[in-house]
């Protein structure tokens, strides 16, 4: 009798963006070592999460970083490449807010100002012309290329300050031929609202 796989969703990031704590928070548990020093998880580290009655398995890596393949922290990379190549789904979060309210300069609606650690900023007015439509999908294409940098728009997650303003961006990858991509609905005010989960500025 065979025994179905469950999916799995790795986390990626660069060092100390805070993988290890949203891996606990998924998971439920303190698997993972979290501290404020950069480079404490080392391997590759996999426990259970379930949402909203989908079962699978969540991977937390080392903080990538683009060195030497012989260095340790080069090592550290080949293995969540290795993550990378027999997962189902990986995590990267953009955010559609002005910059100012990304960097953490103003909040004028959350308590919180600030973004998800580890996101990525790209204001959905960015997609539009001046007089208000969609750009083309072949500049749309360019400019998303250049927010992902190399990255797979497939791991991709859309968000903003309560799910809406983050939909422009989403249909804009799909008009470059680049979807689908996923929205994280309750964004920043259920982020922020969520006790234990970190918070960035900058």
């Amino acid at each position: 009798m065979s025994v179905s796989r469950k999916p799995e969703v790795v986390i990626i990031g660069r060092p100390n963006v805070g993988k290890s704590t949203l891996f606990n928070r998924l998971v439920g548990k303190k698997l993972a070592l979290v501290d404020d020093q950069p480079g404490v998880t080392r391997d590759r580290r996999m426990g259970d999460a379930n949402i909203a009655g989908l079962h699978f398995t969540v991977v937390d890596t080392a903080g990538w970083e683009d060195e030497n393949e012989l260095s340790l922290p080069g090592r550290m990379r080949k293995q969540t490449e290795a993550s990378l190549a027999g997962a189902d789904a990986a995590i990267f979060v953009i955010d559609a807010r002005a910059g100012a309210r990304f960097r953490g300069e103003m909040e004028p609606l959350d308590a919180v100002a600030g973004h998800i650690p580890g996101a990525l900023n790209r204001p959905f007015t960015d997609n539009f012309t001046a007089d208000g439509h969609f750009k083309s999908a072949d500049l749309l294409k360019e400019e998303w290329r250049q927010v992902l940098a190399g990255r797979s728009p497939s791991t991709v997650v859309h968000h903003c300050g309560s799910g809406v303003t983050a939909v422009p961006n989403l249909i804009a990858m799909e008009l470059a031929g680049l979807g689908p991509t996923a929205l994280y609905a309750g964004s920043w005010s259920e982020w922020t609202s969520t006790a234990g989960l970190p918070c960035a500025q900058g």
